[in-house]
């Protein structure tokens, strides 16, 4: 069910299966659809005459990127459960904790996020300035301590506020938080139907948590969308493994299949992480890695950053130097996010953290 009565665009995933709205509830977070565009210079350097680009960079005013897509249908069903306050994870520069945050304050919601160590980074700095102003309550975990604490926390806040939190997983991922980029897949379809770009023979992706990718997945199958997706794997293949993506598309189409009476034809060929690119770690720069962001800066004026939206890039880069992509439709979905947040983050007081997080700023 639609949450933002004063929205008027229409939601893909509704536009596409209609009995659907009055099921998933979702609300509007996102200035969709994201544009899509040629890079004609990019292009031009690499033989690619028909490579395209979707930025995901300003999806929403508060926070862009990939982030607000699954939080629509997260906030969605928090909000229709009457929750007052969600608790979600991530290490302590966490982009998706800081987007959650955000959007919670600006729906009236409390936010807790619970943050493990992590080398000290500039999005540690950012981040945790932009939780000082949005109010964010921080504690500090380990991956050992986490399920504990959050239990604990469950139980506190719902004897203190007479509803139990709503956890929102890492990265937004789970059958919920999917459905955002089944709509994006969906939203593609849409935008090669009106003559933004042609039907694209491959797409390069980053694959964090796997929840971009499982839904774009599912979207596209929906619209009967022929192409290829090259997921490049940006985190730890120990924990976010083939089989969990391959669950979370299962889970997530299962519940599409059960309320619209559908049936989606997956087949396991159709989202295979390639780790190739995974080099010596998460967010791990290499000198390649940085010619290829410069590179594209240079040409297209599209910022990049190394973590994520590089190494898709750079395997573009490389399958094109490779002779792969002659005489196809290319299409590079950038992820990250643009919106500016320096005045947000100008406004942060380090002093209101707690101690354990003040050392990261």
């Amino acid at each position: 069910m639609e949450t933002d009565k004063a929205v008027t665009k229409e939601t893909p995933l509704f536009k596409a299966i209609p009995k659907l709205k009055e099921k998933i509830p979702h609300i509007a977070l996102t200035e969709g659809p994201t544009p899509v565009f040629k890079l004609e210079k990019l292009g031009a350097y690499l033989g690619i005459e028909k490579l395209y680009c979707k930025d995901e960079g300003a999806t929403g005013t508060l926070y862009g990127g990939n982030k607000p897509r699954k939080l629509e249908f997260l906030f969605g069903d928090a909000i229709s459960k009457g929750a007052k306050r969600v608790i979600t994870f991530g290490a302590v520069g966490s982009n998706h904790a800081v987007a959650t945050a955000a959007y919670a304050k600006k729906l009236g919601l409390a936010a807790t996020a619970l943050l493990v160590p992590q080398p000290k980074t500039e999005s540690c700095h950012k981040n945790l300035l932009y939780h000082s102003v949005l109010g964010t309550e921080l504690i500090m975990v380990t991956a050992e301590t986490r399920e504990a604490k959050t239990q604990e926390l469950i139980k506190l806040y719902e004897e203190k506020e007479g509803v139990a939190p709503y956890v929102i997983p890492t990265g937004g991922t789970n059958e919920i938080g999917i459905l955002g980029f089944v709509n994006a897949g969906i939203e593609l379809s849409y935008q090669i139907e009106a003559g933004d770009m042609p039907p694209p023979d491959v797409i390069y992706i980053a694959s964090g948590t796997s929840g971009t990718i499982s839904g774009i997945t599912i979207g596209l199958k929906i619209m009967k969308q022929k192409a290829t997706l090259k997921p490049i794997r940006v985190s730890d293949p120990a924990f976010w493994t083939q089989a969990r993506t391959d669950d979370f598309i299962k889970q997530t189409a299962s519940i599409l299949e059960k309320q619209a009476g559908i049936s989606i034809d997956i087949q396991e060929t159709d989202c295979r992480i390639i780790d190739d690119y995974y080099g010596k770690g998460y967010g791990v720069e290499t000198p390649e890695l940085r010619e290829v962001l410069d590179t594209v800066a240079k040409l297209e004026g599209l910022n990049l950053e190394i973590v994520y939206t590089t190494k898709p890039m750079a395997a573009l880069f490389d399958d094109a130097k490779k002779g792969e992509l002659a005489g196809k439709v290319v299409l590079y979905w950038k992820t990250n996010n643009s919106i500016d947040l320096k005045p947000m983050i100008e406004k942060g007081d380090k002093s209101l953290l707690p101690q354990e997080f003040q050392e990261y700023v």
